[in-house]
């Protein structure tokens, strides 16, 4: 089965009233991943891209000071949109392709952006199907300014 859905989370203590957005696509080829921006440069891939850094529907750490002392306790997260079945193949297959051309892998700022948000709403745009999506008001960086 083909799936994708965009979850998201109040950010980690002291900026929880903003929330922290993710894909998550699931196909026969590749089973279910997990895919977002975080701002901690990934040491495998030198940027700040990760896949499947966390379960799929795993909500962020509430305190995450300092970064290798991830809190246990995390806050819960919200499916903000869901598409599954047959018919959105193209789609997941689409966001799987272009992934590594998102224009900001080596670019991170908490506000304005571009961050989680931003690739969220990137990842939204490739598809007429999700274009119209909206993400929270409190989703920085996630207006479509950075495109």
């Amino acid at each position: 089965m083909y799936s994708f859905s965009v979850y998201s989370s109040p950010i980690t203590f002291p900026f929880c009233f903003a929330v922290h957005t993710w894909i998550v696509l699931e196909s026969p080829e590749f089973g279910i991943k997990r895919y977002e921006i975080h701002k901690f440069i990934n040491k495998k891939t030198g940027n700040y891209f990760y896949i499947n850094i966390q379960a799929p529907t795993e909500g962020m750490p509430i305190f995450m000071i300092p970064r290798k002392f991830y809190s246990k306790k995390k806050f819960k997260s919200k499916i903000l949109f869901s598409l599954n079945g047959e018919e959105i193949r193209r789609v997941v297959e689409n966001i799987e392709r272009e992934i590594p051309n998102y224009p900001y892998l080596n670019k991170y700022h908490l506000y304005p952006g571009p961050n989680s948000n931003t690739f969220t709403r990137w990842v939204l745009n490739l598809n007429e199907v999700t274009k119209n999506i909206k993400l929270p008001l409190n989703a920085f960086g996630g207006s479509s300014s950075f495109f």
